[in-house]
């Protein structure tokens, strides 16, 4: 028994990763059968975990309580398809409602919504109770460096490649010129995936994770998801890898100085006690760093990314829909 318990939990780890690996595939946030495919194979992994469950007797429950606000926004979500008895309702609320007496105002777009949340919570609680040795964490962060060192290369190869007049797609569906970055249709999607595999390699880096004869591979990762989250000319990839440098740059300095600090004591660790407590230090640091970032990210961005980021969103930039940003923020705002 307890050696079908130990496949059975291998087998979902496995299905896991690659399940991570298959997410990332072209246009498939485009194609509902590809997000069908994905919600189908997620219940799947949760019925074998529910298997494994069922020979071990562990439920290890209490793992999961970080995903509790996920949780709660699935329930939401799920409460506004209920038809509720009008007897049930205040009278104030009944006129706020549908026909059918339900909170949403399309029932089918917001099951769609629900189930694509409760198949995302499902996928992390796996991830989350699967991931329980050093070993197999070690090989989530490869899993992703990866797939984001991967991505990084098809997005630079389709770029250099790819003629401005072609009037056919590279390689793949749905990727015209001028359409998105890498293998997605929105470069603001692909350089998410860059902010990722960048933060997890440098962090690996910087927090000694690895061998220093495997640190140059690390660099040559970084420096090639770097140069593909410029390119992409997502502004808001700029604003979170400034943002992720100061963070891994605190974290770094504070995990240096200490472990420096409790291995030795003495004269020649003062400038160690001084940098961990000299706020001033730490300002001209990331002064320095975002100027240096700055610089490179121009650099390597050229004009046209010096352009998109100084100048300012066009007003009259319309939406699928027709609207423009402007009165979907206005929308949003009234909404919450």
């Amino acid at each position: 028994m307890r050696r079908a318990s130990i496949v059975v939990n291998k087998t979902g780890f496995f299905l896991l990763l690659t399940l991570i690996v298959l997410a990332a595939i072209p246009n498939g946030s485009l194609e509902p059968w590809w997000e069908a495919l994905f919600e189908c194979a997620v219940f799947a992994i949760t019925a074998i975990w529910i298997l494994e469950v069922l020979l071990t007797g562990h439920w290890e429950i209490r793992r999961l309580f970080l995903l509790l606000p996920l949780v709660l926004l699935t329930a939401y979500a799920f409460t506004q398809m209920v038809v509720w008895p009008v007897a049930l309702l205040p009278a104030g609320i009944v006129r706020h409602l549908t026909a059918q007496y339900s909170l949403s105002i399309d029932r089918y777009q917001t099951l769609l919504t629900a189930r694509k949340a409760l198949a995302l919570t499902l996928f992390l609680g796996l991830l989350l109770l699967h991931t329980t040795t050093p070993r197999r964490f070690r090989w989530l962060v490869r899993v992703v460096i990866g797939l984001g060192l991967a991505s990084a290369l098809f997005g630079i190869l389709r770029q250099a490649m790819q003629s401005p007049t072609s009037q056919t797609p590279f390689l793949l569906p749905l990727l015209y010129y001028g359409l998105g970055y890498g293998q997605f249709v929105y470069h603001n999607a692909f350089a998410y995936l860059m902010e990722m595999s960048l933060a997890l390699a440098a962090g690996v880096i910087m927090g000694g994770a690895v061998r220093r004869d495997r640190i140059p591979i690390y660099l040559v990762i970084v420096v090639v998801v770097w140069t593909a989250l410029v390119l992409s000319n997502s502004r808001g990839g700029l604003i979170s890898l400034a943002c992720q440098s100061i963070f891994l740059l605190f974290v770094s300095l504070n995990w240096y100085s200490s472990r420096r600090l409790a291995r030795e004591d003495g004269r020649l660790h003062r400038w160690v006690r001084f940098v961990q407590s000299s706020l001033l230090v730490r300002g001209l640091a990331i002064a320095l760093l975002l100027g240096t970032l700055m610089v490179a990210v121009v650099w390597m961005g050229g004009e046209e990314l010096a352009t998109r980021v100084s100048g300012t969103p066009d007003p009259s930039q319309n939406t699928v829909d027709g609207l423009t940003r402007p009165e979907v923020w206005r929308s949003t705002l009234r909404l919450i």
